[in-house]
């Protein structure tokens, strides 16, 4: 997860051998972070993006760390969409 100015983010990740990015933006609310991905990763037709306001990220000492366990899905094909 990479912050940036003006309240931007970049998330990279990978399961399996799915790696993508999400971009989108973030606030802190009641001491929790908040992300909101940009449209294009909401509804797409072939990838399945997690959506990272799902749940609200606690601040740790050393990163940060979602509230609760956040779909990590790939691909949306019968048989091949991943949950972790």
């Amino acid at each position: 997860m990479i912050l940036l100015e003006k309240h931007r983010f970049i998330y990279k990740y990978g399961t399996g051998g799915c790696q993508a990015e999400i971009k989108g933006n973030w606030e802190i609310e009641n001491k929790k972070l908040i992300f909101k991905n940009d449209k294009e990763y909401l509804k797409n037709d072939i990838m399945f993006y997690p959506n990272l306001n799902q749940t609200t990220w606690t601040i740790k000492k050393l990163g940060i760390k979602p509230d609760s366990l956040i779909d990590t899905g790939c691909l949306k094909v019968t048989q091949l969409h991943i949950k972790d």
